[in-house]
């Protein structure tokens, strides 16, 4: 049995891997020698393909909630884990410190911290709006929200915005800390020859997407520019719904593109590689949410393309746009019209010096500022502090962002 006295237990439904920045994080902590310990639970026994860590692991499956009405199955799933939770400490030993990596795990820490008085952290990945929720759980999770933040020791943000928004919702006084979703700096990875692979004319060209695939980004209109390019070929990998996906083959067969749109399903190996073989990245939103209308710093893929040493196809919204101001990775969409994002493919199309140069000014910037160690900075030593019992060196009400300098960082 794996114990969790005086460790540091990481919360995550589903598993770690999901969420990039959860799973760099724990590495990180892992790395500078914090005991570690990771917790996930689902209602599916699930395969780990895409997590090979060899963190301490403990798994709490409820395959029987599935024989439960579709409607009650969330909210039986976080009475059961939490009863399990909580029989699991008194035997295990109670962990030093808490993470939670999602709203559900920000009520699993709230509640646990009160029964075992343990501190927690919260690192919110996503933002919400009330009307933005579906389903009661959701709802309830929601207005609980506000308690969990006032009651953790610190949060980790994406993005400062996301940062300020819950601010002022919650009123919460601890130090947040800024991190963005990049990946961990690794060397530049080795461009699969995608033509070959996928039997593409030797003078097409190649524009990636990867990810999770929904309309909020934007496919849709990917596809509509794609029928004004002839040599263009979408390579799209990632999760997505089974209908949706139906949707976006159905589309491409109305505009005379199915050929040129290529599903590769959901890449466990070389997904970076497969990134830096394209001659773009399409990482387009429709800021219709909260979480998507600052985008910048939360999207892996944006920053993904940077490491792969490619330039990205991105929005013209007001984040994006300041965002490639002032570093240059890629050409912006005029707008989110299938017009707009023609322009800025015919602008990457015309001009392959641009593409490179792009390209690898985007893997300097990746290298200087945004992997992830660079990002993580800061909240590690809040970490590490809070491990020991020093939190206080930390002003309250404010926010921490990455260094400035990498120097002086190091």
């Amino acid at each position: 049995m794996i114990t969790t006295q005086d460790t540091l237990l990481i919360l995550r439904e589903s598993r770690l891997g999901r969420i990039p920045p959860a799973l760099f994080s724990t590495e990180l902590l892992k790395e500078k020698g914090l005991p570690v310990v990771v917790l996930e639970y689902g209602s599916l026994k699930e395969a780990q393909p895409f997590v090979t860590q060899a963190f301490p692991r403990i798994r709490l499956q409820g395959p029987w909630i599935r024989f439960f009405p579709k409607a009650l199955q969330p909210t039986l799933l976080l009475s059961w884990v939490f009863i399990q939770c909580v029989f699991l400490l008194a035997i295990a030993g109670r962990p030093k410190l808490l993470v939670a990596h999602g709203a559900s795990e920000q009520v699993l820490a709230l509640l646990l911290s009160k029964i075992f008085w343990i501190p927690f952290v919260i690192h919110a990945h996503e933002v919400y709006e009330k009307k933005d929720l579906k389903g009661k759980l959701s709802r309830f999770l929601f207005r609980l929200e506000k308690w969990a933040f006032k009651s953790a020791s610190f949060v980790i943000f994406p993005e400062p915005k996301r940062a300020e928004v819950y601010r002022e919702r919650y009123q919460f006084e601890g130090p947040a800390f800024i991190a963005a979703n990049t990946p961990r700096l690794v060397s530049q990875p080795q461009a699969r020859d995608l033509r070959k692979a996928y039997h593409l004319p030797s003078d097409s060209l190649i524009m990636g997407y990867l990810g999770g695939i929904g309309p909020a980004n934007q496919l849709e209109l990917a596809l509509q520019a794609l029928s004004f390019h002839p040599k263009v070929f979408f390579l799209v990998w990632g999760w997505g719904e089974k209908a949706y996906l139906e949707k976006l083959q159905s589309l491409a067969h109305v505009l005379g593109v199915s050929e040129r749109f290529i599903y590769l399903g959901q890449l466990t190996e070389n997904k970076l590689e497969t990134l830096a073989g394209c001659d773009w990245s399409y990482c387009i939103y429709e800021p219709s949410l909260l979480r998507l209308k600052h985008a910048v710093h939360a999207s892996n893929k944006f920053f993904e393309a940077m490491a792969s040493g490619i330039p990205s196809l991105i929005s013209s919204e007001m984040d994006f746009y300041r965002f490639n101001k002032e570093h240059s990775v890629g050409v912006c969409a005029s707008s989110l019209t299938a017009e707009g994002i023609s322009q800025a493919m015919k602008t990457l199309i015309e001009n392959p010096s641009l593409r490179k140069n792009l390209g690898a000014h985007g893997r300097r910037v990746f290298e200087n500022r945004f992997h992830y160690e660079h990002q993580f900075y800061k909240p590690l030593q809040a970490y590490q502090d809070l491990f020991a019992g020093y939190l206080e060196i930390w002003s309250f009400n404010e926010v921490y962002f990455p260094p400035q300098d990498l120097a002086k960082a190091a």
